[in-house]
């Protein structure tokens, strides 16, 4: 699969992802919006120097990352366990689908990628 048709699919799943939970999710308070998306290099290198990402090689260099952030009645969420009903709903949207409340050294909640 080239890179263009892996983001062309990643995208897909995101506008699912979001779709999900304006019509599934609002009627409980929920809203999100998208974040971070693709990203270049010198900023991955930063924020990788300020603690904030643990990788310089970032699916988001590729544009097949994407960080959502959620709300509910209004709040920020901030702790990963907020966004498991999204990160369950994405990883049954595509077998290659990886969430980043699942990593073992680095919590990452909002975080949404694929992975192939």
């Amino acid at each position: 699969m080239t890179l263009k048709e892996k983001r062309v699919l990643f995208t897909k799943n995101i506008a699912r992802l979001i779709t999900f939970v304006n019509f599934n999710l609002a009627d409980k308070g929920y809203e999100c919006a998208i974040d971070y998306c693709k990203r270049l290099k010198y900023e991955q290198d930063i924020l990788v120097g300020n603690g904030l990402s643990k990788t310089h090689n970032s699916k988001h260099l590729e544009g097949l990352a994407a960080d959502i952030i959620m709300y509910i009645h209004g709040v920020y969420q901030e702790d990963t366990s907020a966004y498991k009903i999204l990160g369950d709903y994405w990883k049954s949207l595509d077998k290659n689908n990886v969430w980043g409340g699942d990593w073992k050294d680095f919590k990452d909640g909002n975080h949404f990628q694929y992975e192939k």
